[in-house]
């Protein structure tokens, strides 16, 4: 008596597929599939893995902190009274102010 796979369903859709025959027969229709797979495989043995290795915690979050910097600038500004007063207006090459035709 002998056996031979004819046919077979993907493992992540479960779409049929047929088999040639030879070589390893195909678990997956593409590679977004046989990665999805993967991360179901990998998430339900994720938790039982020490957090240094990737798992989770399974201690509460036990201290929040917040930490608010504060910054303190100093500016120096003239003496008001020493400064020049007013604006000047704005002249000529020559020295005469411009006038408004």
């Amino acid at each position: 008596m002998r056996e031979q796979l004819l046919e077979r369903s993907y493992e992540w859709c479960g779409e049929p597929v047929a088999y040639s025959g030879r070589g390893r027969p195909p678990r997956y229709c593409s590679p977004v599939h046989r990665r999805r797979a993967w991360e179901v495989r990998s998430a339900v043995a994720r938790p039982d893995r020490p957090v240094s290795e990737g798992g989770r915690s399974r201690e509460p979050v036990r201290e929040v902190v917040e930490r608010t910097e504060t910054v303190v600038r100093t500016v120096t500004r003239p003496d008001p009274r020493s400064a020049p007063s007013g604006a000047q207006p704005a002249r000529h090459l020559s020295g005469e102010p411009y006038t408004l035709p």
